[in-house]
């Protein structure tokens, strides 16, 4: 199930430069937030990792399949529909793809860092 432009909008994103970027709003009506948890929604982790993959190949315009979850690590949960941000930190290159560090932030609130390995597909 594809999130990007159903749990979460994009209200504006920033191409240039060497950290691609995104302001991202979560419908905290959408079903996945009414489950988790019921009265009180947090945006779920895994939809965290599921939106850097989707997040990741928007902004880079690259057509990528994830290998491995790195290192992903949620310090703060993000429970509001303010904007988010969500920054690729660095993109390395790899034999047959990369490897992607991102960032989701609420101000200067730092709610979760990621690194993805990808291949890319043809």
């Amino acid at each position: 199930m594809k999130l990007l432009h159903q749990l979460a909008r994009i209200e504006h994103t920033d191409h240039s430069g060497e950290r691609p970027s995104a302001i991202l709003r979560f419908d905290l009506g959408h079903r996945i937030m009414r489950a988790h948890f019921k009265g009180h929604p947090v945006v779920p982790a895994s939809c965290l990792m599921q939106l850097t993959d989707e997040l990741t190949c928007h902004l880079t315009g690259m057509s990528l399949r994830v290998v491995s979850v790195d290192n992903d690590k949620f310090s703060h949960p993000i429970t509001t529909d303010s904007a988010i941000g969500f920054t690729i930190t660095s993109l390395t290159p790899s034999a047959d793809g990369c490897v992607v560090r991102a960032t989701f932030t609420q101000g200067d609130t730092l709610c979760a860092t990621l690194q993805h390995t990808y291949t890319i597909v043809s």
